[in-house]
């Protein structure tokens, strides 16, 4: 039982890992898309819209895996409420991440006109405005 117990605590801490790993990539996919929305950079906007493909397949990868947890391990309690966690959190991230690849776009719509500094400034990722 004890080794059961450390391969499902494995697992979990992998699980978590890639969890952590994905809403990384869901903050960087959202800090360079308004970066690119504010500059108007396209190269950076393709950059987004690229990415959200590995978004989308780590989401993927992380609800294989937990359905590979609850089949072959069989968690309980806390152990379930964690694994069931991971498909909620890894689909409402990759819901976040769908958002980057359309903002991008709006930098087509702006393209003859000047965001003024107020605005452009309302538009920094948060942990940009902090500093």
């Amino acid at each position: 039982m004890p080794e059961t117990r450390s391969i499902l605590d494995s697992e979990l801490a992998g699980l978590n890992a890639k969890i952590l790993r994905l809403a990384s990539m869901v903050d960087s996919a959202i800090e360079k898309a308004m970066m690119a929305l504010t500059t108007r950079d396209l190269t950076l906007a393709r950059t987004v819209v690229a990415n959200d493909e590995l978004i989308n397949a780590l989401r993927l990868e992380i609800e294989e895996e937990t359905l590979r947890i609850l089949a072959t391990q069989q968690p309980f309690a806390v152990d379930l409420r964690e694994t069931i966690t991971a498909i909620h959190l890894a689909n409402e991230l990759e819901r976040m991440g769908d958002q980057p690849p359309v903002l991008p776009g709006w930098s087509n719509v702006w393209k003859k006109k000047t965001i003024s500094n107020r605005c452009s400034s309302c538009l920094r990722w948060p942990s940009k405005r902090a500093k």
